[in-house]
């Protein structure tokens, strides 16, 4: 039993990681042993590829062993199962953080970020059913009677096991491998074979600190004297629309499967908006956040600044100094714009929205939210929400007599994490409010795992109703921006990289001139070299903006990786 109840209490602090990451992690790590030369093959002993569970967890070997040389001095038993059992969850409950938060995002967790993230998850889950809640529950419930129950086993044959030579052998060279591990020092991550938990945590509290403390320098008055566009007066005030993708990243483009089906989309495009008089340029341009987290991705576009991580937001949005910033709806709204924001989300029962402080934070001068659109007809996906064509139409004809210029923003929410999206655009989108109405399109919910068939026909179906849009509707004089947000969880990992795709659409050949001056190149379909962050697309795009004005020789400085 001490053998057995070493390897599961030790594999179960690996398993969350694993789970998170199987496509890429063998469950026995043996062909490590066979590939490369000897030295290649006896580093695996210390560090390889991929997150299998056969890995050893240094708190539990340490505790072992002290167990183990002094168990005859032992006197309070029931004492001891309690102490072991709480350092064990600790460990369990931290690695369990750990796996999911690196797992789901590709980011180091950090505690500055997490908190909030976390409890922003749990009421999206406990809106979309109590069951899921009763599920999670029943989970730890669970979890924690099993590892009580194999803790005490765990001890009890630690008390009376007689290793033999053998055995002591192993244990002995477990605990040098231990000792020698430690020549990683701090520097230790999940692909680490001998991973001390207590290292993780001290390099998250210290993170953590070093994050706080930045935001303390946090300058707002220096950032505000480098945005000088206030000072410019707007010959042309065309209508803008800045259209974020959810999840709309650069893997679309470097992976193989998907690749194929993006490019025939976006040239069918080129040659439709070609025949009509629209311009387009595209750039790659790289997101602060991966995986997840949209909202810290479009504060930087809207702000021009990195907003780097959700602590960072979290510090920022709470700062009323902020509202006057000139942002890009701030700006803009100083020439005479209207900023007008869509969010096609139910609203949820147990997710507190403050809709106001999002008002004054963003600079939004009208929001038209789900029960605006009166939609009855199926929803999709995430919320889950109405189809993005009828959404962003019907947005549109609510704004028909509204003044003008206007400045319009959206986060198209078909294409977010499970990629539960309508199959195709239909010729009349009020057409969609017919449907059966109900939520049977949900499909797997938001704790499910996609596949890339479902994510590309999710990416395609935005550009076919935005084009039809620009096509059938737009006016001449209007100005289209579609950035994605970030990278899609599940279907890419971190070799695909933090870029997403930018296009910009219009009939001004001089906004595309001074666009592709400054990083972007025709066509829509992106390409390398990478000139800027989603933090410079804000003084890119104002750059470019003024020139329109041919009266201007002395346009304002360019921040392509956002102003610091």
């Amino acid at each position: 039993m001490f053998w057995l109840g070493f390897f599961m209490l030790n594999s179960l602090l690996f398993l969350t990681r694993f789970i998170f990451d199987p496509s890429d992690s063998p469950f026995f790590p043996l062909k490590y042993l066979f590939e490369g030369d000897w030295f290649t093959r006896l580093k695996v002993i210390f560090i390889r590829p991929g997150f299998d569970i056969f890995r050893i967890n240094v708190e539990l070997v340490l505790f072992t062993t002290v167990l183990l040389l002094f168990r005859n001095k032992v006197k309070k038993i029931q004492l001891l199962y309690w102490l072991f059992w709480a350092i064990y969850l600790l460990l369990l409950f931290y690695s369990v953080y750990h796996g999911a938060i690196e797992g789901l995002f590709q980011n180091d967790p950090l505690f500055f970020n997490d908190l909030t993230l976390i409890h922003t998850g749990f009421d999206i889950i406990r809106s979309e059913s109590i069951w899921i809640i009763a599920g999670i529950v029943f989970s730890i419930s669970l979890l924690l009677w099993l590892t009580f129950r194999l803790s005490k086993i765990f001890i009890e044959a630690s008390l009376v096991v007689r290793l033999t030579k053998t055995e002591k052998m192993i244990w002995t060279i477990m605990f040098l491998l231990v000792i020698l591990n430690t020549k990683y020092g701090l520097n230790i991550n999940t692909h680490n074979a001998i991973q001390p938990v207590s290292v993780f945590i001290y390099n998250n509290v210290s993170r953590s600190n070093q994050a706080a403390k930045a935001l303390e320098n946090f300058d707002i008055q220096k950032l505000s004297a480098k945005i000088p566009y206030k000072s410019y007066h707007l010959k042309k005030k065309p209508d803008i629309y800045l259209l974020a993708i959810e999840s709309y990243g650069l893997v679309v483009f470097s992976d193989d499967s998907m690749r194929m089906a993006i490019n025939s989309e976006l040239k069918k495009m080129e040659v439709e908006l070609v025949n009509t008089g629209w311009k387009y340029v595209s750039a790659l341009s790289v997101s602060p956040s991966f995986g997840g987290k949209s909202w810290v991705a479009y504060s930087s576009i809207l702000y021009g600044f990195n907003f780097k991580n959700q602590g960072t937001y979290d510090a920022l949005f709470n700062m009323p100094e902020l509202y006057d910033f000139p942002s890009w709806p701030n700006v803009l709204k100083a020439q005479g714009y209207k900023n007008i924001r869509l969010n096609s989300l139910p609203p949820a029962d147990l997710v507190d929205v403050p809709w106001e402080q999002y008002s004054k934070f963003y600079n939004v001068d009208q929001w038209i939210r789900f029960q605006d659109l009166d939609y009855r007809g199926k929803r999709f996906g995430f919320g889950p929400a109405p189809p993005d064509q009828f959404s962003f139409n019907k947005a549109m004809e609510l704004l028909e007599d509204e003044q003008k210029p206007i400045f319009f923003f959206f986060l198209n929410q078909n294409t977010h994490h499970p990629f539960i999206s309508p199959k195709e655009t239909v010729t009349d989108w009020k057409m969609l409010n017919d449907q059966k109405e109900g939520k049977e399109a949900q499909g797997i919910g938001f704790l499910g795992t996609p596949d890339k068939s479902s994510y590309i026909n999710a990416i395609k179906y935005q550009f076919d109703y935005i084009s039809q849009y620009i096509l059938n509707h737009a006016d001449s004089t209007d100005i289209f921006i579609i950035v994605g947000d970030h990278q899609p969880p599940f279907v890419s990992d971190p070799k695909d990289g933090m870029a997403c795709p930018v296009h910009i659409i219009s009939k001004y050949p001089e906004l595309n001139k001074s666009l592709m001056e400054n990083g972007f190149m025709p066509g829509m379909i992106p390409q390398p070299p990478i000139k800027f962050h989603h933090a410079g697309i804000y003084s890119v795009f104002m750059h470019a903006f003024l020139s329109l004005d041919t009266s201007l020789t002395n346009l304002p400085a360019i921040y392509p990786y956002g102003i610091e």
